[in-house]
């Protein structure tokens, strides 16, 4: 059996993964189907019933985790999503002039070495799918952490990550696992978006919801200047806002209150004008769903390197309709959506490299799993 050990409660498979095998997903699914009280509630609610958990939960302590997969696994999965990122900051010595400790204690970013870096004492066979080091700097790794990442990394059966700029940093830490390594697309990309979803069911949801003359917006941004003044400038124009969050005083749809499930989110593209999103996952959905999107880029630029969203956009052709939110204002924007709207935008040959990287992330598991 193989044990899924790291995907993330953020990452649209894993959500999948565990909803599509579920027997009493119907009946979960109508208590979900209410208008919950708080997004507080809303979260608790998803991640009760999108994400089970396979008892005994373990949490952040590897000891357990790894003596039970060592007695009822043959196979482990590490990925996807930002799995392997790390946070180390320096601390100043004392009594060593100039000398600097490399410390970690953010506490979103669990210390190395951690459940997601299995090393020799997993009696399984380790294999990293589309990992993430997110914004891990390998220079600010201590040696010593460095040499454990790698004897680590280099126990495992398999290893591919997910964009260039994880794959260079697992490639930075030895020329055996530089020529190990490859790269493979986010799961999302290869999911069935009509599993476990009725696209019409949903339709007739957000109907009873929308004007039927009136052309939809979707708009997945956390609430703030820069959306505010998307929302506003479309209105202005005749567009009607699909949310993911409250706007206020602006008479947007706020998605977060109708209880969707994962692969509902994962279809609504399909039926608005156009997205802005800042996030990669619904910049895949736009993808998927062959729907027209702008992505303004939330994660930050480190120099001489892509981030995960912008190099899915120039793998698929589409890296003039992404920029970077510090370096985008409001006008512009708007602007660049008004340009997407109107574009000429090529499905068949998107399409075409949506099926070869999802082909070869196949081809991938099926020749780490044989």
């Amino acid at each position: 059996m193989t044990f899924v050990l790291a995907l993330h409660a953020r990452g649209l498979a894993s959500c999948c993964l565990n909803w599509a095998k579920d027997p009493e997903s119907d009946q979960r699914m109508h208590a979900l189907s209410g208008i919950p009280r708080s997004e507080r509630i809303i979260m608790l609610l998803a991640i009760d019933h999108w994400l089970p958990l396979s008892p005994p939960f373990h949490g952040a302590s590897d000891e357990p985790a790894r003596e039970y997969a060592n007695r009822h696994y043959s196979d482990l999965v590490v990925g996807s999503d930002v799995v392997w990122a790390l946070r180390y900051t320096g601390r100043l010595r004392r009594f060593i002039p100039g000398g600097i400790l490399p410390v970690q204690r953010d506490p979103f970013f669990p210390a190395f070495p951690n459940v997601y870096w299995p090393d020799a004492r997993w009696r399984v066979r380790r294999i990293a799918y589309a990992a993430c080091t997110g914004n891990l700097d390998l220079a600010t790794v201590p040696r010593r952490d460095r040499r454990a990442m790698a004897a680590t990394l280099d126990g495992f059966a398999a290893l591919s990550v997910r964009d260039s700029r994880s794959l260079q940093l697992v490639q930075g830490l030895s020329s055996e696992l530089a020529r190990r390594c490859c790269l493979v697309c986010d799961p999302t990309l290869a999911l069935d978006l009509h599993e476990g979803c009725d696209p019409a069911a949903l339709q007739a949801r957000l109907a009873a919801l929308l004007q039927p003359e009136l052309p939809v917006l979707l708009l997945v941004m956390k609430p703030g200047p820069l959306s505010r003044h998307i929302a506003t400038h479309f209105m202005e124009r005749g567009f009607q806002i699909l949310s993911s969050g409250k706007h206020a005083n602006l008479p947007v749809v706020d998605l977060s209150q109708l209880g969707l499930s994962p692969m509902e989110w994962s279809l609504l593209p399909r039926f608005s004008r156009i997205c802005v999103t800042e996030r990669m996952h619904m910049s895949i959905f736009c993808l998927r769903n062959n729907a027209r999107f702008v992505a303004l880029d939330m994660n930050p630029v480190l120099p001489g390197t892509q981030t995960k969203l912008e190099e899915l956009l120039d793998t698929c052709g589409l890296s003039s309709f992404c920029r970077h939110q510090d370096a985008v204002d409001a006008e512009a924007a708007t602007a660049l959506t008004g340009i997407a709207l109107d574009a000429d935008w090529d499905w068949n040959g998107i399409n075409h490299r949506i099926r070869q990287l999802a082909s070869d992330a196949a081809d991938y598991l099926d020749s780490a799993m044989d």
